[in-house]
């Protein structure tokens, strides 16, 4: 976050375990390394085009990573993080990645309603949040927001993984 105040007010009261840290990424690294030294875990919900710069960092200062997603740098049909598998195995680390806001969400309603099938051809499911107001709200960011429509979409089709343009055909 960029506003330590606006993030201020989500902590419950009484919260003492909470230091607030502002830091440019990209050109204190090794402040960044020491600013989360001390912790257990480092919970990077950042844009997930600074993973690496993050599960980096946390390799370093020998702490515990999760992530919200992957952004695929390097090859489409692999996510990015696990360049640090054996890294972080090695030094007996745990690292969680891809847990977003929904993790296995999908998988579990399409469980759950498959048992009142005999049998299922096809499964389409979209998960969205239903906000009604007069006012434009969004619970995520807008960089954030705009960096996640602007992404490349990989998408199953004919048993295969495609990788696709946003917005490049019709989702039906």
């Amino acid at each position: 976050v960029k506003n330590i105040q606006k993030a201020k007010e989500f902590l419950i009261e009484g919260t003492k375990k909470v230091k607030f840290v502002q830091i440019d990424t990209s050109k204190e690294k090794k402040r960044l390394i020491r600013e989360i030294s001390a912790a257990d875990l480092i919970i990077n919900t950042a844009s997930s085009r600074l993973n690496i710069e993050f599960l980096d960092a946390a390799y370093k200062a020998k702490i515990n990573y999760i992530d919200l997603a992957s952004q695929h740098l390097h090859n489409p049909f692999k996510a990015e993080q696990f360049e640090f598998d054996e890294k972080f195995k090695n030094q007996n680390l745990k690292g969680l990645i891809c847990v977003g806001v929904a993790p296995g969400i999908s998988n579990l309603f399409i469980i759950q309603l498959a048992k009142n099938f005999d049998s299922i051809n096809d499964v389409k499911l979209r998960l969205a949040e239903k906000n009604e107001t007069e006012d434009i709200i969004s619970s995520w960011s807008p960089d954030m927001a705009i960096d996640e429509l602007a992404q490349k979409v990989t998408i199953y089709k004919n048993n295969l993984f495609v990788i696709k343009e946003p917005f490049a055909e019709e989702e039906i």
